[in-house]
Formats: structure tokens, C-alpha cells, sequence
């Protein structure tokens, strides 16, 4: 049973329609060694498979001298950033910031390889350990912090910046799936089961849908007013420390936007701290808290409904859902409640007529 109706389908239905029935493309080791003689010249390394992450597949590249990360994301998962967001990176290195990801370029100078449906990248790899956000202790936590004020720092030096444009349809795609839950039309057993375990959950997510679009109808006007830097989008758990160095990985997402991007992840009492006691825009907190809601959402909802996901699969997946996005203890649903704490008055639709484009953007107090 395909996810979406087409009859209700709008495009961005579509798109979401096709990637949940999409099967993941699986890379053996001698296909990564192919690509990795091929576009870097190593010679003489061992390939490990790393655990499978969330979205795509991770290798270990070890050579005698150095040893690699190499990275592959499925084309549908890839901003349309990346190369700029890569780019950025590398210049970020090239200024002498040295407890970040290091991309390497291949021989044709690409930060990244197209193979069709999926993207490559290859990057050093960190001899550190990855950390737990709860298990970070205050000290290590500062350091984290004071890491993204001082590449916050970098902002007018870096030239490739992507740039924020609240584009964002992904509540579109949890909205008309909902619809399709409700309509009564036969599901087969795993969306069944899907829809059967998210019925409790309904209401909260319609609420949160229309709180955010009303968020919608302002965030870019309210942005003018945000100090726009470097960010992250998800620093928390890409955190590894070495001794008493942290190192902060997974910088797909870079992106130039307003500093409450990454805000809306700081702990509570650090978050004066981390806007330098500049006071945070409720609409963009809002924005990007919301955001995070429904792409985790998601994306948990493609893979549950993947053709290559079994049933047990996706009762497992259904259920780390629930803990992360749902749950009344769950992060996610603190992270609105928190929101909606610290921002009590609700933010009225202003309907407008025409598209507002972003030119300039508030860094002038980026360092």
C-alpha cells in the first residue's frame, strides 16, 4: 500500500511517497575500495564497517600513516547545501580550526563523489570518543559552547556560507498522513501498526503542526532581527572528547542562520551564556524547535515504511519514535514544552501576499 493518496498528493506528497517505497542501496568493502583508489590513491589500507547510522553507511579507512572516515548518504537525504556546507568546512580548517571535521578533497578537487542515488564523502578520522549529550559534565559542556562561539567567531571570514531560507514542507508530508490514517482506507499490517501505535499521539502532533504554521507566516521577518552565524543543527550528539580536548563532527548542515539554531539545543541555564545575553527571537526559537519536531518525525516514518524495513524492524523503529519524538518524557516533547516555557504567548498568523527574501543578515556581532 503506498503511503500517501495520490489523489490528495501535492508534489512534496510525492517526493515523500517515493522515498518511503525506495530501498536503500547497500556498498560492500570492495566497492568502497573501487572508490577509494579511485578518487583519493590510497594504497595499502583495511576497510572496517562501521555500525549503521540512522541515515546512511559508515567505513573505516586505516592506512599505516592515517586513518579515514568514509561517509555515504542517500541522495534524498542530502541538503541541497552540501557542497557549500562542505566547503565551508574546509575553510574553517584552513583558518586553523583544528577540533572539527576535516573533509578531504578527492583528486578531481571534490569534497564530495556522486554516485546516482548516493553521496561520498572521506574525512579524517578522529582518534577520540564519542560522548552522550547526558553524559557530558559541565566543564566538557562549556567547552562545547565556547567551541561554537569562537567558529561563530569566523562567520565574515568564511565566503561559501549556505544560507537559511525556511524552506520547510516536511509537517506537509505528517499532515496528509494523518489524513490517510483517518480516511479508513486499508493499510497493509506495517502501516497498520504504524497508524495503530501513533493514534495516541494524534492531537499532540495536529497542535504542533498548527503552531508551527503560524510560526511559519512570520520566521523570516522575525530573522531580520537575529544575529546570523555559522551553525551546527545538531551539535549535541556529535560531541567526542580526547583527554581534555572536544571535538565537534558531523558538519553536513553547516549553514549561516540565526544563532538560535543552535540555541534551541543549549541546556537551560546556559542559554544566556551561549546568546551572549542577547535575547532570543521566540518566532525563530520556535522555527527551528519545531523543525527538529517533525524531521525527526519524518524520518523515522521513511524508514518504518521502506520496503526493505521488515515488520520487527519497524516495531523497533516505531518504538525508538515514541521514546524520541512522542513520549510525554520523551526529548523532543521537552524541547516543546520548553519552548512554549519560555515563550508563553502564542505567535498570531500574519498572512502577507508576497514572498520575503532575505538579502542582508544581522553578523555584525558575530565574534
Amino acid at each position: 500500500m503506498p503511503l500517501l493518496n495520490k489523489q490528495l498528493s501535492q508534489p512534496n506528497q510525492v517526493e515523500f511517497e517515493l522515498l518511503a517505497n525506495k530501498k536503500l542501496a547497500e556498498f560492500t568493502t570492495s566497492k568502497i575500495s573501487e572508490l577509494v583508489v579511485f578518487h583519493y590513491g590510497l594504497e595499502g589500507f583495511t576497510i572496517e564497517q562501521a555500525p549503521r547510522g540512522f541515515v546512511g553507511q559508515t567505513f573505516f579507512i586505516n592506512t599505516k600513516s592515517k586513518n579515514y572516515v568514509f561517509k555515504i548518504i542517500p541522495k534524498e537525504r542530502v541538503s541541497d547545501n552540501l557542497d557549500k556546507s562542505l566547503l565551508s568546512l574546509f575553510e574553517l580548517a584552513n583558518l586553523g580550526i583544528d577540533n572539527i571535521t576535516i573533509i578531504n578533497p578527492d583528486k578531481f578537487n571534490k569534497l564530495s563523489i556522486d554516485l546516482g542515488d548516493s553521496v561520498c564523502m572521506l574525512f579524517d578520522r578522529i582518534d577520540a570518543k564519542w560522548v552522550s549529550p547526558k553524559d557530558l559534565n559541565n566543564e566538557q559542556y562549556l567547552k562545547v559552547l565556547n567551541s561554537l562561539i569562537r567558529i561563530q567567531s569566523f562567520t565574515k571570514d568564511i565566503k561559501s556560507l549556505p544560507v537559511e531560507n525556511f524552506e520547510f514542507k516536511k509537517h506537509i508530508d505528517i499532515k496528509n498522513l494523518l489524513e490517510q490514517f483517518e480516511s479508513g482506507i486499508v493499510l497493509d499490517e506495517k502501516t497498520n501498526l504504524l497508524k495503530t501505535e501513533i493514534q495516541p499521539h494524534v492531537n499532540f502532533i495536529k497542535n504542533q503542526i498548527s503552531s508551527f504554521e503560524k510560526i511559519l507566516s512570520v520566521v523570516e521577518t522575525e530573522s531580520k532581527k537575529c544575529q546570523w552565524v555559522i551553525t551546527h543543527g545538531d551539535y549535541p550528539g556529535n560531541v567526542l572528547v580526547k583527554d581534555q580536548k572536544i571535538f565537534i563532527i558531523d558538519w553536513d548542515e553547516l549553514l549561516l542562520a540565526p544563532k538560535e539554531r543552535d540555541a534551541i539545543l543549549v541546556w537551560g541555564k546556559y542559554l544566556n551564556y551561549f546568546m551572549q545575553n542577547k535575547e532570543v527571537n521566540s518566532a525563530v526559537f520556535g522555527f527551528y524547535t519545531f523543525q527538529r519536531f517533525f524531521e525527526d518525525i519524518h524520518d523515522f516514518t521513511i524508514e518504518i515504511l521502506r520496503p526493505d524495513c521488515d515488520l520487527q524492524q519497524a516495531k523497533k523503529l516505531i518504538t525508538e519514535m515514541q521514546e524520541e519524538c512522542l513520549n510525554n518524557d520523551s526529548w523532543l516533547v521537552d524541547l516543546i514544552q520548553r519552548y512554549k516555557t519560555l515563550h508563553p504567548h502564542p505567535i498570531h498568523h500574519q498572512p502577507h501576499h508576497k514572498k520575503h527574501h532575505i538579502h542582508k543578515h544581522n553578523s555584525s556581532s558575530a565574534g
